[in-house]
């Protein structure tokens, strides 16, 4: 495994570890009848970019690698998703999750 390879390799781990207290909150959200659908949606919408982003991260560590620039720039895209998915509990509770 090279060194892109590698970088690759511990992304897509670090977002698989991200993705599940997300999967976690969805769950805890769905179970709420005060919870309005679109701020499930958009905590879906966040889990969704996430495996998006590690699929791309594991396929890489098979092939080319990534570089620190494309997880840098994974890492940005994933910020502003996570901002929408953040505004609409905040919205609800008045708090940032």
């Amino acid at each position: 495994m090279n060194t892109r390879q590698t970088i690759a390799y511990e992304y897509a781990q670090l977002l698989a570890s991200l993705a599940v207290p997300i999967a976690d909150l969805i769950l805890a959200l769905e179970e709420d009848p005060s919870i309005s659908a679109e701020c499930v949606d958009a905590q879906y919408d966040y889990l969704a970019a996430i495996q998006h982003e590690q699929d791309r991260a594991m396929w890489a560590g098979t092939g080319p690698g990534m570089t620190k620039r494309e997880v840098q720039t994974s890492l940005d895209y994933l910020v502003a998703v996570s901002e929408g998915a953040n505004c609409e509990l905040n919205d609800m509770f008045g708090i940032a999750a």
